[in-house]
């Protein structure tokens, strides 16, 4: 679990991968992933969720929906709905083809 003063450090990092390389790059989604994480180890799960659900459109867009990176990115939001108590939404992702 990150210390609660790297979550600031996260979110910089982010705002930077977007104005740098764009919000369309796979280096922002893997930034955004990494503060989504951040924000779902910290209970934040309402602003956890927003940006795996984000990732999630962004990487089947990009990859495809079978793509590795795309059913890891489906893993994690599931998860995180699952954390946040929103466990019919969490089983549509975890039976999807």
């Amino acid at each position: 679990m990150p210390t609660p003063w790297a979550i600031p450090l996260f979110e910089q990092n982010l705002t930077d991968f977007i104005r740098i390389l764009g919000p369309d790059r796979p280096d922002t989604f893997t930034s955004r992933s990494t503060l989504a994480g951040a924000y779902r180890d910290a209970d934040r799960l309402d602003q956890a969720i927003p940006l795996f659900e984000q990732n999630l459109e962004d990487r089947t867009r990009t990859l495809g929906p079978a793509h590795p990176v795309t059913l890891t990115s489906r893993g994690n939001l599931a998860n995180a709905y699952l954390a946040a108590g929103r466990s019919e939404e969490a089983k549509k992702l975890f039976e999807a083809p």
